[in-house]
């Protein structure tokens, strides 16, 4: 049974990866089947599926980053980090960040996911909890005391104004 969903992705195959608490299902659009490809015997409501441009999969889990290079259909440990991963973009230079409930909220890698380094940044005591990127690479991270932006790859951010917000009826 499919449950407590937390990401959703299509692979460059066109299938939908499901993200969720005990681990990874892959559903086959053409043939409307479903398989496990990835069980985590840990529980998590927390994580991410993220497709990048240079054809990886990512996926967090809790406090586990996995990568995957066949569509999501096997997945490799990259790291592990102390916290909760949350969200991950990627830049238009290749550029990986995760925004995490963590003791530091950006973790960066320029290298596939090989390596992770902590960005020390203005809202490093927040909780990121989504993220997502425009055309120009302006990020923009939902955290604890708001919605916040950045311009140079997640080294400082700027709260968006809640007077600046035109409302909607």
């Amino acid at each position: 049974e499919l449950s407590n969903i937390f990401a959703l992705s299509f692979n460059r195959e066109d299938n939908l990866l499901i993200g969720m608490d005990t681990g990874v299902f892959i559903y086959d659009t053409t043939s409307k089947s479903m398989k496990n490809v990835f069980r985590i015997r840990s529980r998590s409501s927390d994580g991410f599926l993220h497709i990048a441009d240079s054809g990886y999969v990512f996926h967090g889990h809790g406090s586990l980053i996995l990568k995957s290079n066949d569509n999501g259909n096997t997945w490799d440990s990259i790291t592990m980090i102390n916290g909760s991963t949350n969200a991950m973009v990627s830049n238009s230079s290749g550029k990986l960040i995760i925004g995490a409930r963590a003791d530091g909220p950006i973790l960066a890698s320029t290298d596939n996911g090989e390596t992770w380094k902590h960005e020390i940044t203005n809202i490093d005591d927040q909780n990121v909890y989504t993220m997502i990127i425009d055309s120009n690479d302006a990020l923009y991270a939902g955290a604890t005391y708001g919605v916040y932006r950045s311009v140079d790859d997640g080294i400082t951010w700027t709260r968006l104004n809640r007077d600046t917000i035109t409302q909607v009826t």
